[in-house]
Formats: C-alpha cells, sequence, structure tokens
C-alpha cells in the first residue's frame, strides 16, 4: 500500500558516484540529471530493456522530476508500512485498501488501488473533519492531483470512501463502502 522506494548506488566497488538517471531505459538515452549515492528517489514503474532491469523514478518535486535507471545503480527498499499502533483507520472497498495513519505530529492517508495494484495516494497529509452532528459521521479528507479522498466514519461501525474532483466536489466514481475495519479511532468508534 505505501508507495516503492529505491536508493541510488554505486554499481562499482568502492565507487563514489554519482548517479545518472536517463530520459528513457536506455544507456544510449541522454542523461536528464545526476544525483549522488543514496538519493531516495520514488519508484514509478519497471520495464525490461537492453536485457535489463529499469525502474522509472521521481527524484523531484515537479512533474518533469521522472526519469530511469538500470537495475544496477538502484537499491529497492523494503515497503514500510504504519504499525498497528499508528494506524487510525483502515479498510478494504472492492476496489481499495485504505489507511488513515500518524507519522510524528503528521496525519497521512494511502489509498491502494486492488484492480490497477497501484498506489494511488501515499503519505499525503489529510486533515480530519469535525464529527457532523446532524449524520454522526466524522471523516479525513486528502487531497492529490485534482482528486479529494474522504475516509468516513458513517454510523456505528460503517466505513466509507469517496473519491471527489478537488475542483467542484462532484463525485470521480460511487461512493465505495469498505469492510475489514480497524484502527484505534475505529475502535473507538465501536466502543
Amino acid at each position: 500500500m505505501s508507495e516503492q522506494i529505491g536508493e541510488l548506488k554505486s554499481n562499482v566497488s568502492g565507487g563514489t558516484g554519482p548517479v545518472n538517471i536517463r530520459s528513457t531505459p536506455s544507456t544510449k538515452a541522454s542523461v536528464k540529471v545526476t544525483r549522488p549515492l543514496g538519493t531516495r528517489v520514488k519508484v514509478l514503474e519497471k520495464t525490461t530493456a537492453e536485457g535489463r532491469t529499469w525502474y522509472k523514478v521521481s527524484y523531484g518535486t515537479q512533474t518533469a522530476d521522472v526519469g530511469w535507471v538500470r537495475e544496477d545503480v538502484i537499491k529497492i527498499l523494503p515497503i514500510q508500512n504504519p504499525t498497528e499502533n499508528d494506524t487510525r483507520l483502515y479498510f478494504e472497498t472492492d476496489k481499495r485498501q485504505v489507511r488513515v495513519y500518524e507519522s510524528g505530529a503528521n496525519v497521512l492517508m494511502n489509498v491502494y488501488n486492488k484492480q490497477t495494484q497501484k498506489t494511488e495516494i501515499s503519505g499525503v497529509s489529510t486533515t480530519k473533519l469535525p464529527r457532523d452532528p446532524k449524520s454522526s459521521t466524522e471523516a479525513y479528507l486528502a487531497t492529490k492531483d485534482g482528486r479529494t479522498y474522504q475516509a468516513s466514519f458513517i454510523r456505528r461501525g460503517a466505513t466509507q470512501l469517496k473519491i471527489t474532483s478537488s475542483d467542484n466536489a462532484q463525485n470521480i466514481e460511487p461512493p465505495e463502502t469498505g469492510f475489514g475495519a480497524k484502527g484505534t479511532e475505529y475502535q473507538q468508534q465501536i466502543a
């Protein structure tokens, strides 16, 4: 459910870097940028080219900060999900897995799409909305790439995920009912 992270490394014993990040998965492709050894990058996808595995990585904050590195210059780090104690709310729908969790002083949200097998959002800053007295609904909101994800407690013990447009709050997909819920705040809801 969390995003995959890689760490750039040398492909030569005792090498000091830097690592080339290329425009396409080929040693003949132009070098977009170089980064020092130990730089962490977000892994977006992988492919095979020139008889080797290549990883498409995001190395910065801008949309264009994307390029390719070969398997021998990146160490793929194990995915670390938040602990059960840090998880405020976790539930699944038919299409997705949703986790709201604490990381230090921040509350974050992950949403994993089970159908596409891709993380839609990971570690996105989340806001807790006040309880709606009319419906007893309590919700968390996270926004990324023009979408707002709302993970809600609906009545006693029920959960729901809504994905709406950040511009006009119109549903992008029908709301999804949750199952298999757990987490520290979920336990408080059903107590």
